[in-house]
């Protein structure tokens, strides 16, 4: 299981914003919680479509997330355009902790809707086992 969102040391990796679809309310009238993953999970992966992988040592590598922790705030209803924020930080050989802050773009006074963490990890083309993080992501979390 991931830790609770703790954001010591971090380094700003990307910031996109998404718009809440209808669909994605459940029946109690707001996002359901696998929502806020998918969330998540749609930022991590516009940063990873930005990088620039044939500079990395092993091109054909891929990301995957080993967990995943949620911290909900308060709930998030249609209309809605979020803004979520992705840092990263605790760089190991082959993973760094990344986390998450979802906010509203149309109210930002009222606070973030949920903070969330995901252990990322370079693994082989097949998926199978991990590979050491490209140097080029290395260094830019240098500071984290």
């Amino acid at each position: 299981m991931a830790e609770p969102v703790n954001k010591e040391a971090t380094v700003e990796l990307y910031q996109c914003e998404i718009k809440v679809r209808w669909g994605d309310m459940d029946a109690m009238g707001h996002v359901n919680n696998t929502g806020y993953f998918r969330f998540c999970e749609q930022a991590r992966m516009e940063w990873y479509s930005t990088l620039d992988r044939t500079t990395f040592e092993n091109p054909q590598s891929q990301i995957v997330i080993i967990n995943a922790f949620c911290e909900f705030r308060r709930p998030i209803v249609y209309p809605a355009t979020l803004q979520v924020t992705l840092s990263a930080g605790e760089a190991g050989n082959s993973s760094f902790m990344s986390y998450y802050e979802i906010s509203s773009v149309d109210h930002p006074e009222q606070g973030s809707y949920a903070s969330a963490t995901a252990r990322v990890v370079w693994v082989d083309e097949a998926g199978t086992k991990s590979v050491p993080m490209p140097g080029s992501i290395r260094a830019l979390l240098g500071s984290a």
